[in-house]
């Protein structure tokens, strides 16, 4: 029945109701698809990832890595180290050896000539040279090398210990270990050794070489084994007395008609005294360092 007036007609509440359902529905169905929508985003953002993209967070642009990349980092890190921190340490101890060696040098060379000036010239008194029976052929004696060291030099010098004659020195590979039983050695307060030897007047090598001092540096004086070249370097001081020829100059040997490529040999041979020489390894590795202006040369064949 119609209401007067012309309202709506009697059907219309079953059709408002109807309406409403498919409101609601429609809600519904849109709520499911956000849902839906959400979801995918989440799959997708890990997916992302999955093949080693970094999430990119739009609201603090944060940037993280996966495991594998780094651990890829770190290894080669790893290689990297393992092959430059060798060659600095190396490098390193070569500096240390190579300073050391020029300060202990410069501080013998220092108290040669204090010594010589204080003695007029003549430096040893023609009367401290007598025959000892230790003697070699050469004149080289270790009670002759104890009394002029202790008599001229140790006054001059802080020395902490004396050794015996018990030092040994070896190449690298620890081959012809021999010990310069005529020499005194001792240590001094910087923590470096010397060695010492006195040739007798009149007994040198040849008419014109008398009265030789060979001096020894030693690095690393705490060793049992000493490399030589490495941790001993042996310099040598020639005076002809025969001609009034006095000088303190401390030097390498003389190489003589030597190839550098024989030198470099000598220095590294098996041998105590290599072939063909009068010398032994560690002088040889002192005359490389010596032509080289008191720094090892690259080609040097001792490593530290």
């Amino acid at each position: 029945m119609d209401l007067p007036g012309g309202g709506a007609s009697k059907n219309s509440t079953p059709e408002r109701f109807l309406n409403d359902e498919k409101i609601r529905t429609i809600c519904q169905w849109h709520n499911a698809i956000n849902i839906f929508k959400v979801k995918v985003s989440k799959f997708d953002s890990f997916a992302f990832q999955a093949k080693g993209f970094p999430e990119i967070n739009s609201s603090n642009q944060k940037i993280a890595f996966t495991l594998a990349e780094v651990l890829v980092t770190l290894g080669i890190i790893g290689i990297i180290a393992a092959i430059t921190i060798p060659n600095l340490m190396g490098y390193y101890r070569k500096v240390v050896a190579e300073n050391k060696l020029k300060s202990t040098y410069s501080l013998l060379s220092n108290v040669l000539e204090q010594v010589n000036s204080e003695h007029d010239l003549a430096f040893i008194p023609e009367e401290i040279y007598k025959e000892y029976g230790d003697a070699d052929g050469n004149g080289y004696s270790r009670t002759l090398s104890i009394e002029v060291f202790e008599h001229y030099f140790a006054p001059h010098l802080q020395i902490t210990k004396r050794y015996g004659n018990d030092i040994k020195i070896a190449n690298a590979k620890n081959e012809g270990v021999y010990s310069p039983h005529l020499a005194y050695f001792v240590r001094l307060k910087n923590g470096v050794g010397l060695g010492f030897m006195q040739q007798n007047q009149g007994k040198g090598l040849g008419v014109d070489n008398s009265a030789a001092m060979m001096w020894w540096i030693i690095l690393s004086p705490s060793k049992k084994v000493l490399v030589a070249g490495k941790d001993i370097f042996h310099f040598q001081v020639q005076r002809n007395l025969k001609k009034n020829d006095y000088k303190m100059n401390l030097k390498a040997i003389d190489s003589g008609n030597a190839s550098r490529a024989k030198i470099i040999e000598n220095c590294v041979s098996p041998f105590t005294t290599p072939h063909g020489t009068f010398w032994q390894r560690e002088h040889w590795c002192t005359v490389l360092i010596f032509q080289n202006g008191m720094r090892i040369p690259d080609d040097y064949p001792v490593k530290f």
